[in-house]
C-alpha cells in the first residue's frame, strides 16, 4: 500500500477499511483561520466493536473537531478526504495541498491495533458552500482563528455549539500539523509564509505546560485529554475557564485548577528517578559482587534475594516510561517548531 500515491487502502476489498483521514481545512484569504465542524459524536460506538474498542468502550461526545473520517473499502486517501470534506462541510472548491512532491499526508499516527490516521492541510478557493451530505455527523461548522485565543471563540461561538468543546486530540494534531508545515516552508526557503509562530498561547495547552517551572515536574505537565470522575481533564478545564471568563490561561492558571494532580505528577517523577538511581547502585553492587554472573539477565535470582524486587521496580518503571512515551515525540517535535520560531522572531 502506497498511501503517498493515492492508492485504495484495502487492496482486500473484502476487509475493512483501517485509516482515518482528517483535514486542517483553510480560509481561502485568511491564513491563520480554519474551519471546524461541530461533531454529533460517534454514533457506530454502539454496534461497531472495532470503533468501540478504538475509543476505550467510552462513547465519543459532541465537540467541535477537523472534517474527515474513516476511509471505504477501495477507497484512495484523496478520494476519502475529498469525500469527507464536502460531506461534513459542504464546501465544494478546495485544493488538498501536499507536504511536498513524496509525501501527501502532514502526519501520520499509528493506534494499537493498526488503526491509522492521516492528517492532511487542505486550502478553500473560494467559500462555495453547498448542503452538508452527512447531517447525521454533523449540523454545521465554523471559522476558528488560531491566533485568537480559544476560549474567547468559544464563548462567541453559535448557540448550538456552545455547549461542546475543542477535541484534545484534534487540537494536538492540527497544531502539529501547522509545524510540521513551518518546517517544510522553511526547508524551501518559504519562512515568511510560516504562521506557527501566530498560535496563541491557549492552543498550545494541549502540550507541556510549566517547563522550567519548580512547581511543575521537569519535563512539565501534559492536560490529561480525559479521565474517569472525579480526576479532572482538558474539557473541566475549558468550561471552567468559560465559567470565570479565562481568555488567556497561564502556567499559573494550569497549576491553580490542576494542583493536585501537578503535585501528584511531580511526586511521582520523584519517585521514579530516585527508584531509578536507587536500582542503578543495587544492580551495580551485585555486579560488584557476583562478577562471574555476567550481565542481569544471566544472574541467578536464588543467589541475591534483592534482586527480585530490583526487577519487579524495573518493571514499573518501564512501564511508566511506555506510558508517558505516548505523546513524548510529538512534544519534541513541538519543541523544536517553537524553538525555530523563536530564533526567526
Amino acid at each position: 500500500m502506497n498511501l503517498e500515491k493515492g492508492e485504495p487502502n484495502t487492496p482486500d476489498k473484502d476487509k475493512p477499511p483501517n485509516i482515518t483521514a482528517q483535514a486542517v481545512l483553510y480560509h481561502p484569504t485568511a491564513p491563520t483561520t480554519i474551519w471546524m465542524i461541530h461533531d454529533l459524536g460517534d454514533r457506530e460506538l454502539s454496534c461497531n466493536p472495532e470503533i468501540l474498542e478504538f475509543y476505550g468502550h467510552t462513547r465519543k461526545p459532541p465537540g467541535l473537531a477537523n472534517p474527515g473520517g474513516g476511509l471505504e473499502r477501495g477507497e484512495t486517501v484523496i478520494q476519502g478526504i475529498r469525500r469527507e470534506i464536502q460531506g461534513e462541510t459542504g464546501f465544494l472548491d478546495f485544493e488538498i495541498v501536499p507536504l511536498d512532491s513524496t509525501r501527501l499526508d502532514l502526519l501520520r499516527y499509528r493506534h494499537k491495533g493498526g488503526h491509522q490516521v492521516l492528517m492532511l492541510e487542505a486550502h478553500l478557493r473560494s467559500l462555495q458552500q453547498g448542503k452538508i451530505l452527512e447531517p447525521e455527523e454533523t449540523d454545521g461548522g465554523w471559522w476558528f482563528d488560531l491566533a485568537e485565543s480559544l476560549i474567547s471563540q468559544l464563548m462567541e461561538c453559535p448557540e448550538k455549539f456552545s455547549k461542546d468543546l475543542f477535541y484534545w486530540s484534534h487540537i494536538r494534531r492540527l497544531l502539529l500539523a501547522v509545524s510540521q508545515r513551518d518546517r517544510q516552508l522553511r526547508y524551501d526557503g518559504s519562512a515568511g509564509a510560516c504562521i506557527g509562530h501566530l498560535v496563541h498561547p491557549s492552543g498550545r495547552l494541549v502540550f507541556q505546560v510549566g517547563v522550567g517551572d519548580t512547581r511543575f515536574p521537569k519535563a512539565g505537565f501534559r492536560i490529561p485529554s480525559q479521565t474517569k470522575k472525579p480526576k479532572k481533564d482538558w474539557y473541566d478545564f475549558l468550561r471552567w475557564l468559560i465559567e470565570n471568563k479565562i481568555v488567556d490561561p497561564d502556567p499559573d492558571v494550569v497549576y491553580q485548577f490542576f494542583t493536585e494532580d501537578i503535585i501528584m505528577a511531580k511526586n511521582a517523577e520523584e519517585l521514579i528517578e530516585g527508584t531509578a538511581a536507587s536500582i542503578e547502585l543495587k544492580l551495580k553492587s551485585v555486579e560488584e559482587t557476583n562478577p562471574e554472573k555476567g550481565t542481569k539477565e544471566e544472574t541467578d535470582a536464588g543467589d541475591n534475594e534483592e534482586e527480585p524486587d530490583i526487577l519487579r521496580w524495573q518493571d514499573a518503571i518501564i512501564e511508566a516510561r511506555d506510558f508517558a512515551r505516548t505523546c513524548a515525540e510529538e512534544d519534541e517535535r513541538w519543541k523544536k517548531w517553537a524553538e525555530a520560531n523563536a530564533r526567526s522572531d
